[in-house]
């Protein structure tokens, strides 16, 4: 009988909590909202010249 009611907890329980995105999906489906035109503002490096574009210092090669 407890076998029985343990296995219509897990049942029902897997039937109501939604299982979650991958973080990495996330991430996808924001980028995906983010224009063109704005992916196209970011810098090429990225951050290998972080400190330029916030601080001016000189740029690496």
């Amino acid at each position: 009988m407890a076998t029985l009611i343990l296995e219509k907890i897990a049942l029902e329980k897997s039937h109501t909590e939604p299982v979650a995105k991958p973080f990495w999906q996330k991430i996808q489906e924001i980028g995906a909202q983010v224009p063109r035109e704005e992916w196209e503002k970011l810098p090429t490096d990225f951050a290998r010249n972080f400190e330029n574009y916030m601080y001016g210092t000189p740029t690496e090669e």
